[in-house]
Formats: structure tokens, C-alpha cells, sequence
């Protein structure tokens, strides 16, 4: 019986090349038999992915476990290739996050401390004043809330969660 033939979009089967290239690449099967063995399936398997220009699941999670890879990159290319390699890419932009926030926490204390001073003075001083107090406490939320997103974002990054 004939193999069904199956349309398959150019840009899909660039795609699917370009990763059947990264895993030969990881897994250094130069051949159709070589990444079977590898991956412990038959020769006709391989085949068929490659005629639907598609990689199975079960196939990248083995290829990960084996050498840990990252799966961004075995798929797309982006990426660090290594799952070790993302660890210090982590590290550098939590850090540029601990940065940015400290800032933030420096300019906001300047902005708090001019709103108690003006929460000192009487109401004719107030009055004269109002306008500029109001703008500096809006400041201040705008501030907080930017910090609040930075470090949920760092707490995704480090794929802490909330």
C-alpha cells in the first residue's frame, strides 16, 4: 500500500528541517538508521515524520532528557541550546531587574519624603502646594506599580510564579 502523500506548507518544512538539523546536530546521527537507534524507534518512523515535516513529542522530550536541551532551540533555534546554559542568562537579567528596582526604591523614597513634608504644613502652605503634592503621590503609585510588574516578571523569569 502507497504512503498517503501529505501537502505540507514551505515554510513548515523549513522549519522541520532546521530542527532535524539541531537534533542531528545534538544527537550526531548522521542518518535516518543512526537517529532511530537513538531515539529507539524504527527507520520507517523517521520517514514518516519527515513526510509530515513534523517532530513527535515524544521524540524532543527524549532528545531534552538525553542532553538536556533546551526545547525553544531545538525547535525555533532561539535560545540558549543548553538547558545549563539558560541558568546564567536567568541570573544576569534578575540582576538588571535588582538594579532597576533598587532605583526605583531610591527615587520614590525622595518622592515620599517631599509628600510628608507637605502632609506638615498648614492649609494656607497646603493650598499653595496641592497641585504639586497630588502629582508627586501619582508619581509614586506609577512607581510602585512599575516595581510590582518588574518583580512579577523576575519572579517569572526565575519561574517562581506569584
Amino acid at each position: 500500500m502507497a504512503k498517503k502523500i501529505i501537502e505540507v506548507a514551505p515554510e513548515v518544512r523549513a522549519a522541520y528541517e532546521a530542527a532535524m538539523d539541531r537534533i542531528r546536530t545534538v544527537t550526531g546521527a548522521r542518518t535516518q538508521v543512526q537517529l532511530a537507534e537513538v531515539l529507539g524507534v524504527r527507520q520507517s518512523s523517521i520517514s514518516d515524520a519527515k513526510r509530515r515535516a513534523s517532530i513527535p513529542p515524544e521524540w524532543q522530550l527524549k532528545i531534552m532528557r538525553l542532553h538536556q536541551v533546551n526545547p525553544d532551540w531545538l525547535l525555533t533555534g532561539r535560545g540558549a541550546q543548553f538547558l545549563g546554559d539558560m541558568l546564567p542568562e536567568k541570573i544576569n537579567r534578575l540582576g538588571r531587574v535588582v538594579t532597576e528596582v533598587q532605583l526605583e526604591l531610591h527615587e520614590l523614597k525622595s518622592t515620599l519624603g517631599q509628600a510628608i513634608l507637605l502632609a506638615g504644613m498648614t492649609n494656607d502652605e497646603l493650598a499653595a502646594h496641592k497641585e504639586k503634592a497630588a502629582q508627586q503621590l501619582q508619581l509614586g503609585l506609577s512607581h510602585v506599580l512599575a516595581m510590582a510588574a518588574k518583580i512579577d516578571g523576575a519572579r517569572d523569569v526565575a519561574g517562581m510564579g506569584a
